[in-house]
């Protein structure tokens, strides 16, 4: 009844997550090396490991969280200082840092002294921080028919309280500042 095949997976924040032979004492910094290390932005301090759960009706896994030994990872100890083992079976999964947050970028078109690309500082930015960033609105700016494009499809967006924080914008939103002098042309039978 033995499984002569035991085998593990791993994914996350590695580079070549994957299914793979699980050897003998294995330790979760070893599968990390079999999947070709870690990739940028991995947590080195929370790496969650499921295994089977034999005992429980209700229950498919156990989870334990543990952390790396990256002396190890690197080459410089022997073996891993609180080597945790890994199980046939068992799916690793390698989590990003959460101190790592991802860049968001817009673009303010129209009616700002300096329409251009505008990156976040704050995972949540009022209208009125960017459109400053911006250089602020010129004289000819019309709030009242600006709107937001996402994905080319305009998106309504009340600007008469720009200070209101909210996460609304997403990176590639582009901001579009109408003019009040806005030109009609009229063509056709008419």
């Amino acid at each position: 009844t033995e499984n002569l095949l035991p085998t593990f997976q791993i994914s996350g924040f590695v580079n070549a997550p994957g299914e793979y032979r699980l050897d003998s004492g294995m330790t979760v910094e070893d599968a990390i090396l079999k999947s070709n290390g870690l990739q940028e932005f991995a947590n080195y301090d929370r790496v969650a490991i499921y295994s089977l759960d034999y005992n429980s009706p209700i229950k498919s896994t156990n989870v334990r969280y543990v952390g790396i030994d990256k002396d190890y990872l690197v080459g410089n100890k022997v073996k891993p200082s609180n080597p945790v083992y890994i199980k046939d079976f068992d799916r690793i999964s390698v989590l990003k840092d959460p101190n790592v947050k991802e860049i968001y970028t817009v673009s303010v078109v129209g009616e700002v002294i300096s329409p251009g690309t505008v990156t976040f500082e704050n995972l949540i930015e009022n209208m009125s921080s960017i459109i400053n960033k911006s250089g602020g609105l010129t004289q000819s700016a019309s709030l009242e028919s600006s709107y937001i494009l996402r994905d080319s499809l305009p998106l309504d967006f009340n600007f008469k309280n720009l200070l209101q924080k909210r996460a609304f914008l997403r990176d590639g939103d582009i901001i579009i500042i109408s003019s009040n002098n806005d030109e009609i042309t009229v063509s056709g039978a008419v």
